[in-house]
């Protein structure tokens, strides 16, 4: 199967290792592993940490090991083990018994309400009743809408 994406560098190279029988496999039985590995062992942050874990909970899999930028994304998915981790070398020494990577925990409601304050509002903007109104009617409806060339003053 051809690698497409960066995001399978990490579970490749803990595939390698674990076939070569350097590090336990044993522990990472149960485990979406993701993450692009940089030249020097640091783990880079992946697109689509939220979707992969909530395929990996819907799977029945026991948690997700990821780079450490993309665990409070991922650690959204309620009821799922989520790890993050910067270096090749902190998975390995956890994997081997060493420190454990600590398990993610992000509290949904206080971060959802954080983001749903906000600031901005179509009162300041002047005309541009047809732009206002199909930014409302994408919002309502979950669409994207883009919006090209400067605003048309009448």
């Amino acid at each position: 199967m051809r690698k497409d994406g960066s995001a399978f560098d990490l579970p490749i190279a803990l595939g390698v290792l674990a076939a070569t029988e350097q590090v336990a496999a044993a522990g990472l039985t149960g485990w979406v592993v993701l993450g692009e590995l940089g030249l020097d062992g640091g783990i880079r942050p992946v697109r689509g940490a939220l979707s992969m874990a909530v395929a990996a909970q819907r799977a029945g899999c026991a948690g997700v090991l990821l780079p450490a930028a993309n665990v409070r994304e991922a650690a959204v998915v309620r009821g799922l083990d989520v790890r993050g981790a910067a270096t090749l070398a902190e998975v390995l020494h956890h994997l081997d018994g060493g420190p454990p990577l600590t398990r993610a925990e992000v509290d949904v409601d206080a971060l959802f309400a954080a983001r749903a304050v906000s600031d901005v509002d179509f009162a300041e903007v002047k005309g541009q009743e047809h732009a206002k109104r199909a930014l409302e009617v994408a919002a309502a409806g979950a669409h994207n809408i883009l919006m090209i060339g400067p605003p048309r003053f009448s």
